[in-house]
């Protein structure tokens, strides 16, 4: 069906997959090198002018906070490009409106500590009241509470408008006359993220630098651009194919159900087979067949990763064949010996298309995922 390879096939450079797969690509390859040549102290400087401290940096630091910025900036264009971020519904009274999302001044990602929340929770809780203290809360230290519970107790469920695919299907069947803008998509991850707003927000006296200040948030700059990249990029790409609330999925229902007309059983054997597509949807998204916990979520997808590379090393021995072939053919023996002259014996000094590919990072990937594992448990 079109529809899967506009979604993830291997094959196409559209499919939503392989568009995801270049932005993570793309955008870790940036993420490493905003950083070379400055030191963690000098990160971590520039982290917390980002955040909004008035500090004084050194002209290198503050280009380095000028860059995290700009990378910010032109991640966030990248989703409010194909529609994500720019408007939210909120209630108002009796009335359901739309309202504009703004920016987060002094925006920084969070990515938790969670070594070091773990380590002592009595604590964390005891930062969070002063933060509340500091908002004026009415109960600060039940809100304290109900924001640590919140971190470990997030559930997800899946994306799809049951209801509004179960009308399309049924104003189908029935003949009647539908439009083609419906959204069939509930919510992407990535809408949910920036719709929501933070509970935690203030100024970076108020907030950041308290938790800062005790080891609560990571400060490693390519693991926090990566855990944003890597949950924000399908989000992105199923956008751009599909419409940030499915729109242009309505034109493939319609088609399915149509697909059965004549049929006594149309709706039903329409609905599996749009319940399968929807599933598959979900499935693109990490999202099908249970829901996880935020936090089990972020971990067991770190190790799946981290497995996945890890696993690069061991079919080297499945390529043997290609090695062997020069030998065994040759009249390509030479054109092996030029191709061998220009590849580097370790990865790390890889020039050219393969640094381009980022077959010369090492494995700063892997171990930037582990440290971002190590420090969420």
């Amino acid at each position: 069906m079109k529809l899967f390879q506009e979604l993830d096939s291997p094959v196409s450079k559209f499919s939503a997959s392989a568009v995801s797969d270049k932005l993570k690509l793309d955008y870790s390859n940036r993420a490493f090198k905003l950083i070379a040549g400055t030191t963690q102290e000098e990160q971590a400087a520039a982290i917390r002018i980002v955040r909004g401290s008035k500090e004084k940096g050194t002209p290198k630091i503050q280009k380095l906070a000028t860059d995290i910025k700009k990378y910010l900036d032109d991640f966030r264009k990248e989703y409010t490009d194909v529609g994500i971020g720019l408007r939210k519904e909120v209630v108002k009274g009796k009335k359901t409106i739309t309202q504009r999302i703004d920016p987060i001044k002094d925006y920084f990602p969070r990515v938790w500590n969670w070594d070091k929340v773990k380590e002592n929770p009595e604590k964390f809780k005891r930062v969070l009241t002063e933060i509340f203290k500091n908002k004026k809360a009415k109960d600060p230290k039940k809100s304290a509470e109900d924001f640590y519970s919140s971190l470990a107790t997030h559930n997800e469920k899946g994306f799809y408008n049951k209801e509004a695919v179960t009308e399309l299907i049924n104003s189908v069947v029935a003949g009647k006359q539908v439009t083609a803008k419906r959204g069939l998509i509930r919510n992407l991850p990535l809408s949910d993220h920036i719709e929501n707003d933070r509970v935690l927000s203030g100024t970076y006296g108020q907030v950041e630098k308290l938790l800062s200040k005790n080891g609560y948030l990571v400060d490693n700059i390519p693991a926090v651009f990566n855990k944003l990249i890597a949950s924000s990029a399908d989000s992105i790409a199923f956008a751009r194919q599909f419409g940030a609330k499915g729109e242009l999925l309505n034109d493939y229902i319609k088609n399915i159900v149509t697909k059965y007309a004549g049929n006594p059983n149309q709706s039903s054997l329409a609905s599996k087979e749009i319940k399968l597509v929807m599933d598959s949807i979900d499935g693109f998204f990490g999202r099908y067949g249970q829901a996880r916990q935020g936090i089990v979520k972020s971990g067991a997808g770190i190790l799946s990763t981290i497995s996945n590379l890890n696993m690069l090393d061991r079919v080297t021995i499945a390529s043997l064949g290609d090695l062997v072939q020069p030998f065994t053919n040759s009249s390509n023996f030479t054109s092996w010996i030029k191709g061998l002259s220009q590849t580097a014996i370790k990865a790390k000094n890889e020039s050219g298309l393969a640094k381009n590919l980022g077959l010369a990072q090492r494995k700063e990937i892997n171990q930037a995922l582990l440290k971002t594992l190590l420090k969420m448990f």
